[in-house]
């Protein structure tokens, strides 16, 4: 049993909790059809569970969760500068706890993270955690109060908005508030990018009905390659942040209509009007996982004449 292993089954203990879900060992590793089918379920066990443990300073199960801290701890502070009576206020803070690149690069630890209630991250100097509500660290320890709210905050708004039904709000533009999130990680293989987000596309179908407001599709496909069919042509706008996108390394069938296509950030402008109209868009699934893996796509427009005018 590895390190880390151990000592999150120490942490376990000490937090009163009598069971301990650990990935690696219920996926057979290596097995490809395995992974696919347990993958499937990512969405029921990390929105249910009390939390994580997550070991953000090992690159490995060698390391473990713990490490010498010294025998003070140094307390940050936040101060609000203002330059003139009319500018901006700038937050500065004299600590900020970045996200760990070892989390970055796992295909699923994206969605574990932001899907569950809570996490508990074990860094090299501090201890941080975080729940829908509340994000703080050693150093922080009665909160970070961000002014751009977590994406795990997010995904629990979600149902608040389906219950007090605010009805401009825009289920595609709050998809692409996680797409622009996800896109940054480190998760570079074709083969991970769509099934490292399949748990959290299914929570958002289940919030917002997509799946009964797709219309237009010959094959009932609500789910496109990263993209809804409900809303597509807006969705179909996304840009990429740099001026020349790469293809995604090491398959050539994602549709170059999504924005898996390429492996960099990637945004949306809002309410930019559209002058085209998606009269059939497909994908052919890898397997029988509407939200996993796909071998290609297709999409038909129909544009909107064009207007003289004179500027």
């Amino acid at each position: 049993m590895t390190k880390t292993f151990q000592d999150s089954i120490i942490i376990t203990r000490e937090l009163g909790l009598q069971y301990l879900w650990i990935d690696s060992m219920r996926i057979l590793q290596g097995d490809e059809e395995d992974w696919t089918k347990e993958f499937t379920t990512m969405a029921t066990v990390y929105t249910y569970y009390i939390g994580n443990i997550v070991t953000a300073a090992a690159p490995d199960g060698s390391v473990g969760c713990f490490f010498d801290q010294p025998s003070t701890i140094e307390y940050g502070f936040k101060t609000v500068v203002r330059t003139s009576e009319h500018s901006q206020v700038t937050e500065m803070w004299s600590f900020i706890l970045t996200t760990s690149n070892f989390l970055n690069s796992c295909p699923g630890c994206f969605q574990e993270d932001h899907l569950a209630p809570r996490s508990l991250y074990f860094y090299q100097d501090q201890l941080q955690w975080q729940c829908r509500t509340l994000e703080a660290n050693e150093k922080f320890p009665q909160g970070i109060d961000y002014n751009d709210p977590s994406l795990r905050s997010h995904i629990f708004d979600w149902h608040h908005t389906v219950n007090i039904g605010m009805p401009t709000f825009s289920p595609g533009l709050a998809w692409f508030k996680i797409v622009n999130a996800y896109a940054w990680n480190g998760i570079r293989f074709w083969k991970d990018k769509l099934p490292a987000l399949s748990g959290i596309a299914r929570v958002f179908n289940e919030i917002f009905a997509m799946d009964r407001n797709s219309t237009g599709d010959p094959l009932g496909q609500h789910y496109l390659a990263g993209l809804w069919r409900a809303g597509l042509e807006p969705q179909l706008q996304w840009k990429s942040t740099r001026k020349s996108p790469e293809p995604c390394p090491g398959h050539p069938h994602h549709p170059t209509w999504s924005w898996v296509s390429v492996y960099v950030g990637v945004g949306i402008t809002p309410h930019e009007a559209c002058s085209y109209e998606a009269l059939v868009a497909l994908v052919v699934l890898a397997s029988g996982d509407e939200y996993g893996r796909v071998r290609s796509g297709s999409l038909q427009l129909r544009c909107h004449p064009l207007v003289q005018a004179t500027v």
